[in-house]
């Protein structure tokens, strides 16, 4: 009887860890790399995304109201495939559907995104670039996969 709750047991926890590590995520803040100035792209940032190496590059492309509309630059420097639901984290800390898409991007190539960010606090500034850098622009990447 023993064994058998012992074997049950196992089988939960090798069940609930393949179930947690099919949904692989990542994060990246790029606020650090958005230049002062408006249509004008970023310092390259080098990121590790799962252990492959990126390129990231940013720029503001235009501010209206409460939105900012950036373009993302992103290169696989690997030699694998990278697939991933991507898009800019919201408020709450979660990805925004309305602005996320899914990406492929093949080894040695680039991919060029243009993405908004609704709801973007102006807090009494009038520079849209300061404003668009401010709101905190954090790319989330969900259900990588790698091949």
């Amino acid at each position: 009887m023993k064994i058998r709750i012992l074997l049950s047991s196992l089988l939960v926890l090798l069940i609930l860890s393949a179930l947690t590590n099919q949904v692989k995520s990542q994060t990246i803040n790029v606020s650090s790399i958005i230049p002062d100035e408006m249509d004008v792209w970023g310092p390259p940032l080098q990121v590790d995304m799962m252990g492959l190496p990126f390129v990231v590059r940013v720029k503001v492309a235009k501010h209206k109201g409460t939105t900012c509309t950036y373009n993302v630059e992103l290169t696989n420097n690997s030699n694998q495939k990278f697939s991933a639901l991507m898009g800019f984290l919201g408020h709450t800390g979660q990805l925004e559907e309305v602005t996320a898409g899914q990406v492929v991007i093949k080894p040695g190539e680039s991919l060029y995104w243009e993405r908004w960010k609704n709801g973007v606090l102006k807090r009494g500034m009038k520079d849209g670039v300061q404003i668009c850098k401010n709101c905190n622009p954090t790319l989330g990447f969900l259900n990588i996969k790698i091949r």
